[in-house]
């Protein structure tokens, strides 16, 4: 079996760090939960680090690309481009931030200015952006202003999280209702709104119950150039309350998609162990992350795109149902359920416990 990519919790001796930041040293005095929320648990492309590193004489006017989707800002002043669609993209400023990018160890970057703003990039297809509260002193309200495209729109969600949605009312990026904590790991007030094409931060600091420095974010949810959806899937998401449904579940489906490049490159990834793999898996975080009703749900949906053979359906269909068990399963665990739900399917993969289709065209179960 090929040995699953660890996210590094457990390892017994830490990557090499880039000298410490001054946003890395304003950070020292949190608790280790809340510094596991800020720093996630991907890493950043070493092309993209050395290219901030080395930006051009004029870092006011440079982007760097971070992926197909995302170009950042090599100094804050300047604007996240994250693109919709080939020729649509939204523009992202964060207020206050105007030093120039400084890369925190492999995990994320930071900008001065007046509000210290860290951005770090936890999962394909994902963002967070997080604004330091330094003092009783600073502000309660911090704004991000969007620049969007001519037909779109930002609104806030049922589940009073955001989104920025096209004319016909679907949405392409989804913000997730923000969180703010302080040193010692204690929630604070937070209110999200939006004004115009801000989006808005009201952080309820200034009182004595908080230590500080205090961290707020959102978390961005993006589709992507070349991410596409179902007329079912159009259809369901189109409603706020579902919004966040959705960018999980799509979220999801992009990390299965990655992991099954990584395990399974030399195997077949169309109804073979890789394919099977990848519904297992997506249908195990979903579950984990949304409910298993609603993982079953989108599942079935997705399972509706016209043209697809009748024995593929069936296949795929039985393999998210396996997930979800083993979502079910680990969820009630402690800590790293979705490594666990990882592992748990590339198990089942190589063990033949998962739905095939093999070359006699007949639907098996098998590796």
């Amino acid at each position: 079996m090929p040995e699953p990519i660890d996210d590094g919790s457990d390892s017994e001796s830490e990557p090499p760090q880039a000298p410490p930041s001054d946003a890395e040293a304003q950070l020292a005095g949190l608790s280790d939960e809340v510094l596991d929320l800020i720093r996630g648990s991907s890493e950043l492309p070493g092309t993209f680090v050395e290219n901030i590193e080395s930006a051009g004489d004029d870092p006011a006017q440079s982007f760097v690309k971070y992926n197909d989707d995302v170009a950042v800002p090599v100094v804050g002043t300047g604007s996240f481009r994250i693109s919709l669609d080939e020729s649509n993209a939204v523009g992202l400023r964060l207020e206050g931030a105007a030093g120039q990018a400084k890369v925190l160890g492999n995990w994320g970057i930071s900008y001065g200015g007046d509000a210290s703003s860290i951005v770090t990039f936890p999962q394909e297809a994902i963002l967070e952006t997080f604004t330091i509260v330094e003092s009783d002193q600073s502000p309660r309200r911090y704004s991000m202003a969007l620049d969007l495209p001519e037909g779109y729109r930002l609104v806030l969600a049922d589940n009073s999280g955001a989104a920025i949605v096209d004319g016909e009312g679907f949405p392409s990026i989804f913000i997730d209702a923000p969180l703010a904590v302080d040193a010692d790991g204690t929630a604070v007030d937070l209110a999200l709104q939006v004004d115009g094409e801000q989006l808005v931060l009201d952080v309820n600091h200034q009182n004595d119950k908080y230590t500080y420095p205090i961290v707020a974010d959102p978390v961005w949810y993006y589709f992507g150039r070349g991410f596409q959806v179902n007329h079912a899937e159009f259809e369901y998401c189109k409603y706020p309350s579902r919004y966040r449904i959705c960018f999980i579940a799509f979220s999801e489906s992009r990390s299965a998609l990655s992991l099954t490049q990584r395990y399974f490159s030399g195997r077949s990834l169309h109804n073979g162990a890789g394919d099977a793999f990848r519904h297992c898996y997506w249908s195990a975080a979903m579950t984990i992350r949304i409910s298993h009703s609603k993982a079953r749900e989108f599942g079935d949906m997705h399972e509706t795109t016209p043209g697809q053979p009748t024995i593929e359906k069936t296949m795929d269909q039985r393999n998210n149902g396996i997930g979800r068990s083993v979502g079910t399963r680990v969820r009630s665990l402690h800590g790293r359920v979705l490594y666990r739900a990882e592992v748990d399917c590339l198990h089942k993969a190589d063990n033949g416990d998962l739905w095939i289709i093999g070359s006699d065209g007949r639907l098996r179960l098998g590796a």
